[in-house]
C-alpha cells in the first residue's frame, strides 16, 4: 500500500469516527448537525467562482453522510435520490475538506469568548489580574 492510499484510509476513518460521534450526540436532541456544520464549512471552504452552481456545501455534506452510511466505494457511489452526485467528484470535495481540516473544526468544541470571560469575575480585585493577563 502506498502512502497516498494510507492517508486516504486514515482520513476516511477520521471522517467516519467524527460522524458517528456527532450522530450519537444528536440522536435525542433538537440540534441540527447539518446547519451547524454547513456554517463552519462555509467559513473555512467557501464556494466561489463555481461554474456549476447547483451544488453547495449543504448538499455535499448530506451526500458525504450518505456515503459513509452506504459504505460503497467512491467509484460506485451515485449520490442520493434528491442529489445525484458522482462519487469521484464527491471524493475531490472530501479531499478538499480534509486538506483544509474541516472535519477537525466541526468536531472541535466551541471556543470560550475571551472578552466575556474578562467581565465575569467573583471579586473586585480579580479584574486587575485578568486585565494583566490580556
Amino acid at each position: 500500500m502506498d502512502m497516498s492510499s494510507k492517508k486516504l484510509i486514515s482520513s476516511m476513518k477520521r471522517m467516519d469516527k467524527a460522524i458517528k460521534k456527532i450522530k450519537t450526540k444528536i440522536e435525542n436532541s433538537t440540534f441540527n448537525f447539518v446547519d451547524y456544520s454547513v456554517h463552519i464549512i462555509d467559513l473555512i471552504v467557501p464556494i466561489k467562482y463555481s461554474p456549476n452552481g447547483r451544488y453547495d456545501n449543504r448538499i455535499f455534506l448530506i451526500c458525504l453522510i450518505d456515503f459513509v452510511n452506504t459504505q460503497v466505494s467512491w467509484r460506485k457511489y451515485k449520490g442520493t435520490h434528491e442529489y445525484p452526485i458522482k462519487g469521484t467528484y464527491l471524493n475531490r470535495i472530501h479531499n478538499k475538506y480534509v486538506k483544509n481540516k474541516v472535519y477537525e473544526e466541526i468536531n472541535r468544541p466551541p471556543k470560550i469568548n475571551r472578552l466575556a470571560s474578562l467581565f465575569t469575575f467573583s471579586e473586585p480585585s480579580d479584574i486587575n489580574n485578568r486585565l494583566v493577563d490580556y
